[in-house]
Protein backbone atom coordinates (compact mmCIF):
# COMPACT_ATOMS: atom_id res chain seq x y z
CA UNK A 1 0.00 0.00 0.00
CA UNK A 2 2.88 2.36 0.82
CA UNK A 3 6.18 2.30 -1.03
CA UNK A 4 8.81 4.64 0.40
CA UNK A 5 5.99 6.58 2.08
CA UNK A 6 4.00 7.02 -1.16
CA UNK A 7 0.51 5.56 -1.46
CA UNK A 8 -0.04 3.04 -4.27
CA UNK A 9 -2.47 4.54 -6.83
CA UNK A 10 -5.05 1.72 -6.52
CA UNK A 11 -5.65 2.70 -2.87
CA UNK A 12 -5.64 6.50 -3.32
CA UNK A 13 -9.42 6.77 -3.85
CA UNK A 14 -10.28 5.22 -0.48
CA UNK A 15 -7.98 7.57 1.43
CA UNK A 16 -9.19 10.63 -0.48
CA UNK A 17 -12.91 9.80 -0.25
CA UNK A 18 -12.97 8.35 3.28
CA UNK A 19 -12.44 11.61 5.14
CA UNK A 20 -11.54 9.67 8.27
CA UNK A 21 -8.60 8.98 10.57
CA UNK A 22 -5.78 7.39 8.60
CA UNK A 23 -2.44 6.30 10.02
CA UNK A 24 0.66 4.43 8.91
CA UNK A 25 0.65 0.85 10.21
CA UNK A 26 3.41 -0.47 12.51
CA UNK A 27 5.16 -2.14 9.53
CA UNK A 28 5.39 1.23 7.77
CA UNK A 29 4.10 -0.16 4.49
CA UNK A 30 0.37 -0.17 5.18
CA UNK A 31 -2.40 2.09 6.42
CA UNK A 32 -5.15 1.85 9.00
CA UNK A 33 -8.35 3.75 8.21
CA UNK A 34 -10.64 3.96 11.22
CA UNK A 35 -14.34 4.71 10.75
CA UNK A 36 -17.34 5.09 12.99
CA UNK A 37 -19.97 2.48 12.19
CA UNK A 38 -20.16 -1.10 10.95
CA UNK A 39 -19.38 -2.96 7.75
CA UNK A 40 -22.42 -3.58 5.51
CA UNK A 41 -24.88 -5.82 7.38
CA UNK A 42 -24.63 -8.50 4.67
CA UNK A 43 -20.79 -8.60 4.82
CA UNK A 44 -19.51 -11.97 5.99
CA UNK A 45 -15.74 -11.92 5.47
CA UNK A 46 -13.18 -9.72 7.17
CA UNK A 47 -9.98 -10.16 5.16
CA UNK A 48 -8.70 -11.14 1.75
CA UNK A 49 -5.28 -11.40 0.16
CA UNK A 50 -4.57 -9.06 -2.73
CA UNK A 51 -2.16 -9.23 -5.67
CA UNK A 52 1.42 -8.58 -4.67
CA UNK A 53 1.01 -10.21 -1.25
CA UNK A 54 -1.02 -7.38 0.26
CA UNK A 55 -3.94 -8.10 2.59
CA UNK A 56 -7.01 -5.91 3.10
CA UNK A 57 -8.81 -6.37 6.41
CA UNK A 58 -12.08 -4.83 7.65
CA UNK A 59 -13.36 -5.43 11.18
CA UNK A 60 -16.21 -3.86 13.10
CA UNK A 61 -15.98 -5.87 16.32
CA UNK A 62 -13.99 -8.44 18.32
CA UNK A 63 -10.51 -7.22 17.25
CA UNK A 64 -7.52 -5.52 18.75
CA UNK A 65 -4.78 -3.87 16.74
CA UNK A 66 -1.85 -1.60 17.37
CA UNK A 67 -2.51 2.10 16.83
CA UNK A 68 0.62 4.00 15.90
CA UNK A 69 -0.58 7.61 16.01
CA UNK A 70 1.51 8.22 12.87
CA UNK A 71 -1.22 10.23 11.10
CA UNK A 72 -1.13 10.01 7.30
CA UNK A 73 -1.56 13.23 5.31
CA UNK A 74 -3.15 15.10 8.23
CA UNK A 75 -6.25 12.85 8.38
CA UNK A 76 -6.74 12.86 12.15
CA UNK A 77 -10.51 12.85 12.76
CA UNK A 78 -12.56 9.64 12.96
CA UNK A 79 -15.71 9.91 10.85
CA UNK A 80 -18.55 7.79 9.51
CA UNK A 81 -18.66 7.04 5.79
CA UNK A 82 -20.81 3.98 5.05
CA UNK A 83 -20.63 4.54 1.29
CA UNK A 84 -16.82 4.33 1.20
CA UNK A 85 -16.77 1.38 3.63
CA UNK A 86 -19.17 -0.52 1.38
CA UNK A 87 -17.29 0.36 -1.81
CA UNK A 88 -13.98 -0.75 -0.25
CA UNK A 89 -15.58 -3.99 0.93
CA UNK A 90 -17.05 -4.68 -2.52
CA UNK A 91 -13.71 -3.82 -4.16
CA UNK A 92 -11.28 -5.79 -2.01
CA UNK A 93 -13.03 -8.28 0.27
CA UNK A 94 -16.09 -9.76 -1.48
CA UNK A 95 -16.66 -8.30 -4.92
CA UNK A 96 -19.02 -11.13 -5.95
CA UNK A 97 -21.11 -11.48 -2.78
CA UNK A 98 -21.91 -7.78 -2.60
CA UNK A 99 -23.07 -7.65 -6.21
CA UNK A 100 -26.48 -9.07 -5.28
CA UNK A 101 -27.00 -6.53 -2.50
CA UNK A 102 -28.39 -3.06 -3.13
CA UNK A 103 -25.86 -0.26 -2.86
CA UNK A 104 -26.21 2.08 0.09
CA UNK A 105 -27.58 5.50 -0.61
CA UNK A 106 -25.45 8.32 0.76
CA UNK A 107 -26.53 9.19 4.29
CA UNK A 108 -28.32 12.52 4.52
CA UNK A 109 -27.39 14.55 7.55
Amino acid sequence: MLTDGALDPEYRWVVDEAGTYTEVSPSGDGLHLIFRGPKPDWAERSRKGQPGGRVVEMYDRDRYFTVTGNVFEGRSEIRENAVVVERAYRTWIEPDAGAQQPALAPRRV
